[in-house]
């Protein structure tokens, strides 16, 4: 590979889009930067590895994200399972907490009795 390149050969041979190189070029270079401009390939490279530094950061933050969002739900389907028990064992009857909650009077049976 040659030791310079155009911004918009590189972003071609390496299917980036070219805005995503401008920017940073632009910034590290503090004046605007041309997709035709020769740039040496180490400094391109050095920027495609953030990007993807930063896209694997991404990555990581929404899989926690995901991960904390099932745990709330499978906590919050505790505490409706629960609270569902609990009215049943007070005498509430079954179709009147199914109209609290707005499911049929079955799927309060299921509720109770741990069911999805």
């Amino acid at each position: 590979m040659p030791s310079t390149l155009t911004v918009r050969q590189y972003a071609t041979a390496h299917s980036i889009p070219i805005e995503h190189l401008l920017g940073p070029l632009s910034e590290r270079r503090d004046a605007s930067v041309d997709s035709d401009a020769e740039v040496e390939v180490a400094e391109l490279d050095e920027i495609r590895e953030l990007m993807n530094t930063v896209a694997v950061e991404d990555l990581v933050d929404a899989r926690d994200k995901l991960a904390d969002a099932r745990a709330d739900l499978r906590a919050a389907e505790q505490d409706l399972q629960r609270a569902v028990r609990e009215a049943l064992a007070e005498g509430m009857p079954a179709k009147r907490v199914g109209e609290v909650l707005g499911v049929s009077r079955a799927r309060v049976y299921q509720l109770r009795d741990g069911k999805r």
